[in-house]
This record gives C-alpha cells, structure tokens and sequence, in this order.
C-alpha cells in the first residue's frame, strides 16, 4: 500500500516540489538489538525520476538518524532490490525516516517488510525469582479462596 501525507497524495499539484519524511517505527524492547536483522524494499513516488526542470534527486533513508542511505540509481515507482539492516538497533523505540521528494502530484512511499528477526532477551535470574514468587502468591491466594 502506497502512503501519502494526505489522501491523494496531491500537494498542490505539479510543479510544487516538496520534501517529506515518512517515519516507520517499531520497539524492540525484550529483544536483543544487537540480534536484528530487518530486510525490506521500497518505492517512492516521485523521487529518483529524471526530470530535466528539476535536476536528479535521490530518496535516502536513515535508521535512528545514522548518516543518510540513498536509493541508488534508476526509477523508484517499484519497489527496488532488498535492503538489509543488520546495526543500528537499539533498545526499545527505533524509527526509520524516508526522505522522499514530490513533484506536487500522488506524492507518496510504500515500504514491503520482506524478514526480520531478532533474539529475545532472557529474564536475568533476580527477574526469574520474581516471576516465581508471584506465581506462588497467585497459587496461594487461589486455595485461599477455595477454602
């Protein structure tokens, strides 16, 4: 699905060069971000087409505002080869922000998630502890109440 910061992606029609930035996010807490590995493809609809009345630009992306990762060459209307990210993360909230430029018309970004994984982070044992004692309060409470 194609997204848009409006509707219909119109912004003022064309000839109303504009920059967006789309932010995808997503929580890694209880997963280890050293472990992550996403993979995905996107497309961007304008940017990377070759006008002559506006020079090349390139969309670019950026993982928790690490240094700008452009598209690469050619046109963006379909999605492009596979990018995988294998750094980057980090615990809890991560964002990527795609830099995307329109020529004012069905402005707009589609991101395809192909895999991600990432290992869970084990419960250190003071947590294990923790979680046994409520278990055996919640037991006792339980027979209490049958009595």
């Amino acid at each position: 699905q194609w997204i848009a910061n409006d509707a219909d992606g119109s912004n003022g029609g064309v000839g109303h060069w504009t920059q967006f930035v789309f932010r995808q996010s997503f929580d890694l807490t209880g997963f280890d971000p050293t472990s992550a590995k996403l993979q995905f493809q996107w497309a961007a609809d304008d940017s990377g087409e070759v006008f002559a009345d506006r020079g090349h630009w390139v969309p670019k992306y950026s993982l928790n505002g690490r240094p700008l990762v452009p598209w690469g060459t050619g046109p963006t209307y379909g999605f492009g080869p596979v990018v995988t990210l294998a750094d980057g993360f980090v615990v809890g909230q991560n964002h990527i922000d795609f830099f995307v430029q329109g020529n004012g018309q069905t402005d707009g970004l589609a991101v395809r998630p192909v895999t991600f994984t990432a290992s869970a982070v084990p419960l250190p044992p003071t947590g294990m502890l923790l979680l046994g004692g409520l278990a055996v309060l919640t037991a006792h409470r339980r027979l209490s109440t049958l009595r």
